[in-house]
């Protein structure tokens, strides 16, 4: 057998070091999954920390070592050379083809006591298409376990191209449309894939809806039904898990010097109770979730968390769900984490290392329509009042300065017999911390209402982007070089400026405290970092929004939008609070470098990916075009469903334009008269909320005299409305962006979808325009390759509410007759599947929309009003 020789990457040895040094330079035990670069050099490619050096170590790291291709130990004297002991360990690891290396404390030496197995042949091995195929065949496990299965050619087509995707280290964007089973399609490969393999591969969802859909049916479905064994897991981000150690020593030190309120002090217990039961301890597992305040005080953190030193390592929720997912074959992550993660390797330069995430090579992003805008979010900064005042009133609330944080941990302090560090904490952050928070308020209340001021000019929108909705309390304001703007620029600057002086004073301060406690002999070191957790934290979070402002007040910053925004509720000017924001204008040749480039296959779907069959708009956006011509391939796999027959398409060819006088009145006027024939039963779709709000209520009397209740999106959760819905009597739900996709309700509860406006972006607001602008600069038309293909989109998702089976039947009406007069509404209607389609006036579609719903008359030709001379399909 040749030597076999093991590379330990930089990223990877460092995360070692880091690990032994957390646990004071004494034994650590790791397992490693190594990659093969050739026959005879294997890679570290991921490591988790298995134990720590004492009595239970070495049984634990035998138990789970199976799973895993390396153990490897410190030994902190720096002598490599394997003891008894190290002979015995590695003997039981050599019976279960583990192997196993001892390392220096930092990791840059290594001896290999016993070289790791290979368990396969070199290089990836490809999953065979008819094997693919043949899950989904008549004989195949699919077929055997769900009554009345049909195969669907868009399903094992989309499959087989999954499969070569991952076979051939390419990038590809299929869209599936409603009815092909695109989880099914990719999963199934990818599963094959990596068992095949020993190696993961990460999907990545946009919605909670979806994600819950993967773990709770589709992954557990497959799982009992492939012939093959393979794990799963989802990994959320950590503020979603509860930290038994806090928790343990709130319950220990009591719980009234954290919270004000009666209520919040019985929720706080109620946590402490939960967590000692719970199984997931996430936020998911609670049901109804705490305020946010009372929330942050439970959370699992990564700048307070003791990681291998804590006495709850073991059990702690966050770590059994990261290890759950360090042993899984497929991963499931929100788009959100995967960024945020995502941002973390592009520094280090390592995919495979774990982080948040674990280690990947293969990634598959469905509801991948969204990636632009959030990678968008996490390629920029945000800054907000409202950020600044939880922040302050958690360290010290402003009723009572007993209360808060750092008023328990000065009490802590002094227990622990810490007087020095307490001293300085009291003098300190303790006294200055709430004259600080009044004044960065009042900077921030200064720059709302410089905001409001510049916004009330009434400058055209062209100039520089302002975006007011009078029935609110929102505005947008862009941030340019225009030279009118230059005053407003200039007072907006001064203010952050002073606020980013407030912010060093908190920092110094909190440095100051930090000083104190790392000096302090009379702390074991287990209990002085415990104790240094919240003034370290405080620091570092404030340096990091010192950089964001440093960041936004920069003007060189190129290929970033920044603006100004003021929210707040109707009515209630206490409300209204200042956000500071900039972003990305083209994503393109980030999302290139970090992730098409180092990741070996990525895989894009959607429901909506195209804009009358062609994915230009999308590839352009998110630098699809900038992927050699071989390594990329755009799939379409159509809907099986019958539309001509399952569906009508309604548009009233006299109603009033988006804006025009009379158009507010004729939507509450037209959408009652359609819910009235409908029976309730539909989704009412917006594009701003202030209308959405104004006619659910001007309409909430009439249809509860007709026996159907109204639903406004706001007046409870997502998840609560959707239920309400599907049950009980008929009823129509109001909704604007959330509702536009990823709800899927199924048979007669929703039988019709009003389409109030079609879902333009409005086109002042400030990244709209940026990017309008750049497009305009590099010789393309904005309108017609960016705002009407975006949109085109969004009325693809809306659209594909109506049809989820193969047995719904019903109706969309479209009140924006743009569709049929303008010349870009074709990009619309060719988007969509072919449908039956039927404009003329509102008495028409009325009437052809009673004749729908009459009993008997599904099938039987629409009359009245004209054929569109471009009905929906291409």
């Amino acid at each position: 057998m040749a030597d076999i020789r093991l590379v330990i990457p930089p990223p990877v040895r460092e995360s070692l070091a880091a690990a032994i040094d957390q646990a004071g330079g004494n034994e650590v035990f790791f397992l490693a999954r190594l990659a093969w670069d050739d026959e005879t050099t294997a890679r570290v490619a991921e490591v988790d920390v298995a134990a720590r050096g004492n009595r239970s170590a070495v049984p634990a790291i035998i138990r789970r070592a199976e799973e895993w291709d390396l153990a490897i130990h410190n030994h902190p004297s720096g002598r490599l050379e394997p003891s008894e002991a190290d002979f015995a360990v590695a003997h039981e690891l050599a019976n279960r083809e583990v192997g196993f290396a001892i390392i220096d404390n930092r990791a840059e030496r290594h001896y290999l006591v016993v070289s790791p197995f290979r368990k396969g042949p070199p290089g990836p091995q490809p999953v065979d298409p008819a094997e693919v195929e043949a899950v989904f065949g008549r004989g195949g496990p699919l077929a055997g376990a769900l009554k009345d299965y049909e195969a669907r050619a868009g399903q094992v087509a989309m499959a087989r191209e999954v499969a070569e995707a991952l076979n051939g280290n390419r990038v590809v964007a299929l869209e599936a449309g409603t009815g092909v089973g695109k989880s099914f399609g990719y999963l199934v490969p990818s599963i094959l894939w990596a068992v095949q393999n020993r190696s993961r591969v990460i999907v990545s969802t946009n919605t909670i809806n979806l994600q819950e859909q993967l773990i709770g049916k589709d992954l557990p479905f497959l799982e009992r039904t492939l012939k093959v064994k393979f794990k799963y897991a989802l990994i959320k981000g950590r503020g979603n898990y509860a930290c038994k150690r806090k928790l343990a020593e709130i319950e220990k030190e009591g719980v009234g010097d954290l919270v004000e309120k009666e209520d919040e002090v019985r929720q706080l217990r109620d946590l402490i109770a939960w967590a000692k039961t719970a199984s997931e301890g996430s936020l998911a597992e609670l049901g109804a979730p705490p305020p946010d305040r009372v929330w942050e005080k439970a959370m699992s953190e990564t700048d307070k968390s003791l990681k291998v030193l804590c006495p709850f390592y073991g059990e702690c929720f966050y770590y059994q769900a990261k290890r759950a997912a360090f042993k899984a074959d497929i991963v499931v992550v929100n788009h959100h984490l995967f960024f945020a993660d995502l941002a973390v390797r592009r520094v280090i330069g390592n995919y495979q290392i774990d982080l948040v995430v674990p280690g990947y090579e293969r990634v598959i992003f469905d509801e991948a329509h969204h990636l632009e805008d959030v990678a968008s979010q996490y390629l920029g900064v945000r800054i907000s009042q409202l950020g600044f005042k939880s922040r302050f009133s958690r360290l010290v609330s402003p009723r009572d300065r007993k209360k808060g944080v750092l008023p328990h941990l000065a009490k802590t302090l002094r227990r622990e017999g810490v007087p020095v560090a307490a001293e300085r904490l009291e003098r300190g952050l303790l006294a200055d911390l709430p004259d600080i928070a009044a004044r960065v308020d009042a900077e921030l209340g200064s720059a709302l209402a410089l905001a409001q001021e510049e916004a009330s000019r009434g400058r055209k929108d062209v100039e520089y982007g302002t975006v007011r909705d009078p029935q609110e309390e929102d505005l947008k304001i862009r941030l340019t070089d225009a030279p009118a703007q230059a005053a407003f620029r200039d007072a907006i600057d001064e203010r952050l400026r002073a606020v980013s002086e407030e912010i060093g004073i908190v920092v110094k301060e909190a440095e100051r405290v930090v000083g104190a406690l790392e000096n302090a002999s009379s702390l074991t070191e287990e209990r002085r970092k415990a104790l240094l957790f919240e003034p370290t934290s405080l620091r570092d979070r404030l340096a990091k929004v010192r950089t964001d402002l440093e960041f936004f007040r920069s003007t060189e910053e190129k290929g970033q939008v920044r603006w100004v925004e003021v929210r707040g509720r109707r009515g209630d000017p206490r409300s209204r609070a200042v956000t500071f924001a900039s972003a990305p204008i083209r994503v393109a040749d980030d999302l290139k470098s970090a992730v098409y480039d180092p990741v070996r296959t990525v895989v894009m779907t959607s429901a909506t990916l195209s804009v009358e069959g062609s994915v230009n708009y999308l590839g352009e956006r998110l630098g699809l075009d900038q992927i050699e011509e071989e390594r990329f391939r755009f799939g379409e796999f159509p809907s099986p469903f019958d539309y001509p027959r399952q569906v009508l398409t309604l548009v009233p060819d006299d109603f009033p334009d988006p804006g025009s006088g009379g158009y507010e009145e004729a939507v509450r006027g037209t959408v009652l008269e359609v819910l009235l024939r409908s029976r309730g039963r539909a989704f009412v779709l917006f594009t701003a909320y202030g209308l959405l709000r104004r006619t659910c209520e001007s309409l909430r009397g009439p249809l509860a005299s007709a026996g159907i209740g109204a639903l406004c999106q706001g007046e409870s959760g997502r998840t609560e409305l959707l239920d309400r819905f599907r049950e009980g009597p008929p009823r129509a739900l109001f909704g604007t962006d959330s509702f536009w996709e990823g709800v899927d309700v199924k048979g007669e509860a929703l039988s019709c979808v009003i389409i109030t406006r079609l879902p333009f972006r409005v086109p002042s607001e400030p990244l709209q325009l940026a990017r309008a602008e750049d497009l305009r600069q590099r010789g393309s038309d904005p309108f017609a390759s960016f705002t009407v293909p975006q949109a085109v989109l969004k009325f693809k998702q809306g659209f594909g509410r109506l049809i989820r089976s193969a047995s719904d039947r019903g109706v969309v009406v479209v009140l924006d007759r743009r569709i049929i007069t303008k010349p870009y509404g074709r990009t619309f209607l060719r988007s969509l599947p072919p449908t039956r389609f039927l404009r003329g006036s509102t008495g028409k579609v009325l009437q052809s929309l009673g004749e729908f719903f009459s009993p008997g008359a599904p099938q039987r030709t629409m009359r009245g009003g004209g054929e569109c001379p471009e009905p929906p399909g291409r």
